[in-house]
């Protein structure tokens, strides 16, 4: 049920600390994640950033679980980074590579209830980029430590959505 904005800026007002306390740990974490990653894989940070988003701000959600997020994200990761081994030698294989990647990656989650949208956008990123082992090892990294985090501060997370 949607609320209304008065009723938004009562909860806000009732659960500040939270509000900033947790998009803290967001901008924490991807803060780590953009100088181990660097600036020319913006696709994969993006895909983290949204990880992060429902981590931190929808902590019950079921898209945020570690099961999920992590194996969301690995899956995504690896089906995106293999499509990137094939040879393209034509843009419009390329296009249809890397669509091939974000639909066998919701594929996958589906069919082994690993939902977790932001790993589409990983696959969609290592697809485009190919396999590199710096980017495979820092995006996996960055998704254990989302869900360590995720893991240890949860009975201290409260949905802000």
């Amino acid at each position: 049920m949607k609320i209304t904005l008065p009723e938004r800026l009562t909860e806000f007002k009732r659960h500040w600390k939270s509000y900033v306390v947790q998009s803290s740990m967001a901008f924490a974490t991807l803060f780590v994640v953009l100088i181990l990653l660097g600036e020319g894989r913006l696709a994969n940070v993006a895909s983290l950033g949204a990880s992060a988003f429902i981590v931190f701000a929808m902590p019950t959600e079921i898209t945020g679980q570690t099961r999920n997020l992590v194996g969301g994200q690995f899956i995504g990761m690896f089906i995106g980074a293999l499509i990137g081994l094939a040879p393209i030698e034509s843009h419009a294989l390329g296009v249809v590579m890397t669509a091939l990647a974000v639909g066998l990656t919701m594929f996958v989650m589906v069919v082994v209830d690993m939902e977790h949208p932001p790993a589409c956008g990983t696959a969609l990123g290592m697809a485009v980029y190919g396999w590199e082992w710096r980017a495979l090892g820092t995006i996996a990294a960055a998704v254990v430590l989302l869900a360590v985090i995720h893991r240890v501060f949860k009975p201290y997370l409260r949905d802000l959505v």
